[in-house]
């Protein structure tokens, strides 16, 4: 039998999707220790001329509510920039 939408064969003729290992509702633990010898990244406010930003960090949020929010997300995007802040 194959999947109408792709045409690829399913593993089960029932449509059933498979069993996985591991509790699917469980939320990953904090950040494994090798990674917590890591620095926490700089706080910073962009520069946005007109836009009303501050300028001091007053209201910033701490990492560990960073930290929280990545390790329960399923999915989450990661940018980067180099050191001129291009892409």
């Amino acid at each position: 039998m194959t999947d109408d939408a792709t045409g690829a064969p399913r593993s089960d003729p029932t449509g059933e999707p498979p069993d996985l290992p591991g509790d699917p509702t469980a939320v990953p633990g904090p950040v494994p220790d090798p990674l917590r010898s890591l620095p926490s990244p700089m706080v910073d406010r962009p520069y946005v001329p007109a836009y009303g930003i501050p300028d001091d960090l007053a209201g910033t949020l701490p990492w560990s509510w960073v930290e929280e929010r990545l390790a329960a997300a399923e999915t989450y995007w990661v940018a980067t920039t180099r050191p001129d802040g291009c892409p």
